[in-house]
């Protein structure tokens, strides 16, 4: 099957087979040599073979789910890593709590429409940046940065803060997440255009000429903040044309986002455009993988699977993505965005193949306790890195990485113990020869739950 050959069976039924014939002993361990040889291979994941039989199959017999699509991995880390990452975990008491203080700040973010005095601006910003967990809340955190950021602008015109917070305040509501714990709601009609409408006649105010900066960088969150059907190469039965996934318009934003800066050299605003501007570039070549059904042939003995497929906007171009992701690094070493482009900068990487420096930022990562989608991302990159183990043209590289990185010998430990329990796991049939060559201990494997779905 690792070959993509169709091999007669050796007898008409399956009891005419002597199994116990000969040296069976010596046989068995050359037939197991040669198949784990084949499976080795990456080939041998690829395209359509058979499983004793005429019919084709999907090669890769992998478990697929779409939970992780988005961060552009082909496997998840499931809860391999748990028991490491004990000490961050919410308790519920911690989700309790981590409910009353979000309730608090939407009752806090809707009352700045009457009341907006930068001293509670500031100090909601402080709360939510603390608070965050997901990516839910960001959208949040982002708004506040930016109300505090223009209520400290100095020489501030007297109807310029209730001008902005209302319309800053209605750009949270139409471009937050559906699971966002704040939705300020809104005091203009419930569309995109009236918030436009809205940019527009402020903009037309003389008294806020100078702010045209944060009047534009508004128009950026509402491209930003939409959500767009992107129609990929992938079939599917029920979509034969090209399946279809929920995204953002990133070619849009990177125009819109180069078209400020050039407006715009000395913005206070820069830093957030010149972050805006690196994720738009490396999420346009960010894989972002589908489940696809492959439809079964003719005969009655066919089913269909469903397998893993990957579609991108645009070709990955690694100087293109390195260059907006150095820019920003090169003009705010240590910015409010820092995290987020190292974890872009460790994901590309790994997608280039540099094993050693993509475990350098993703360990830095999870060793500055990072919480939420950071820990996800760091987690679920280094689970995908350790399983370029299965790949025999990688495992030398990657072997050699990691033994100059000894602080990854306990996750690979962590990840390797899950597959004791998991017959999809990449590395199922590499834990003792892993155990072996890196000096660990295969621990207990965690509460069976796949890692090798995405």
């Amino acid at each position: 099957a690792a070959r993509k050959e169709t091999v007669r069976p050796p007898a008409a039924a399956e009891t005419d087979v002597n199994l116990a014939d000969g040296d069976w002993a010596t046989a068995l361990r050359q037939h197991v040599a040669r198949t784990v040889a084949a499976w080795s291979q990456p080939a041998a994941w690829a395209g359509t073979t058979h499983m004793g039989g005429p019919t084709e199959m999907p090669a890769p017999l992998v478990t697929c789910t779409d939970d992780a699509a988005p961060l552009g991995y082909p496997l998840s880390a499931g809860n391999a890593f748990d028991a490491l990452d004990a000490g961050r975990g919410q308790s519920f008491e911690d989700e309790q709590q981590r409910y009353r203080v979000w309730r608090e700040i939407e009752d806090r973010v809707k009352a700045l429409r009457e009341t907006s005095a930068t001293s509670e601006v500031k100090e909601l910003a402080q709360l939510v940046r603390k608070n965050i967990a997901k990516d839910e809340d960001v959208s949040t955190a982002n708004c506040l940065d930016d109300l505090a950021q223009f209520l400290s602008e100095p020489n501030l015109p007297s109807d310029a803060r209730a001008v902005y917070v209302n319309l800053r305040l209605d750009l949270l509501h139409r471009t937050h997440w559906p699971e966002s714990p704040v939705d300020p709601g809104i005091s203009v009609g419930d569309n995109d255009e009236a918030v436009e409408a809205e940019i527009d006649a402020a903009e037309k105010n003389p008294a806020l000429k100078s702010f045209h900066d944060y009047f534009d960088f508004c128009r950026i969150g509402l491209v930003a903040g939409k959500r767009i059907e992107v129609k990929s190469d992938v079939p599917s039965a029920k979509e034969p044309d090209g399946t279809t996934y929920h995204s953002r318009d990133f070619a849009k934003i990177e125009k819109v986002t180069r078209d400020f800066l050039a407006k715009y050299p000395r913005s206070h605003k820069r830093e957030a455009a010149m972050f805006i501007l690196a994720r738009s570039i490396y999420s346009q070549s960010c894989p972002y993988i589908l489940c696809a059904d492959v439809q079964p042939t003719k005969s009655e003995f066919d089913r269909s699977e469903i397998i893993q497929k990957t579609h991108r906007v645009e070709a990955f171009d690694r100087n293109r993505v390195m260059r907006a992701l150095d820019d920003y690094d090169r003009e705010f070493p240590n910015g409010r965005y820092t995290a987020d482009v190292r974890d872009m900068r460790a994901a590309s990487l790994w997608r280039i193949g540099q094993w050693g420096k993509a475990l350098d930022l993703t360990l830095a990562q999870l060793a500055d306790k990072v919480s939420g989608d950071l820990l996800r991302e760091a987690e679920t990159r280094l689970a995908n890195i350790f399983a370029e183990l299965a790949n025999v043209e990688h495992r030398p590289q990657v072997l050699e990485a990691m033994r100059a990185r000894p602080d990854c010998i306990p996750y690979l430990a962590a990840y390797v113990g899950a597959a004791t329990n998991d017959r999809a796991h990449p590395l199922r049939y590499l834990q003792r020869y892993l155990s072996d060559q890196l000096h660990f201990k295969i621990p207990a494997p965690p509460p069976a739950e796949s890692v090798a779905a995405n």
